[in-house]
């Protein structure tokens, strides 16, 4: 039993099972509708394009635990040529967590190792907190516009 501290009340062990099919499936044992496909699609959306001999990938939606080892993948795929220029367009990223930092900081590693080069263009006030609570803001070249990525 798990026990709430504030209020002394006993809660019941949480049903790990129950909660893993529910993030594999999107259904419940309450019969609940499991999220549309067109829903799940959306969170991870990628987009790619090449632009001057760099390529832009831009991450829409979210990235957290559940879809970042599927952008990890391709972003894999992308940075495994030596010299890749990789521009990261997070402008419509609406929620990043730590795995989606893991991952942004893989693909620095990876391009590093490479003699590639990473860019992170970013707007929104997520990501940079995130790098900063994680001490990581000097190991990104961030900037706020696609265009000052692409100048730089």
């Amino acid at each position: 039993m798990l026990y709430d501290t504030e209020e002394g009340r006993e809660h019941p062990e949480p049903d790990v099972r129950a909660v893993q099919e529910v993030f594999e499936t999107g259904a419940d044992e309450t019969g609940a509708e499991p999220v549309p496909e067109a829903v799940t699609r959306a969170r991870d959306e990628i987009r790619e394009r090449e632009v001057g001999g760099r390529t832009i990938v831009e991450l829409r939606g979210e990235v957290d635990m559940l879809n970042s080892p599927r952008i990890k993948e391709r972003i894999d795929r992308l940075t495994d040529r030596p010299g890749t220029e990789l521009v990261l367009d997070l402008r419509e990223l609406r929620f990043i967590d730590c795995s989606g930092i893991s991952m942004l900081c893989r693909a620095r590693n990876r391009t590093a190792e490479r003699d590639g080069r990473l860019t992170v263009v970013v707007d929104d006030p997520c990501v940079p907190r995130m790098l900063r609570l994680t001490r990581l803001t000097g190991a990104f070249d961030l900037h706020s516009t696609l265009d000052a990525a692409l100048a730089a």
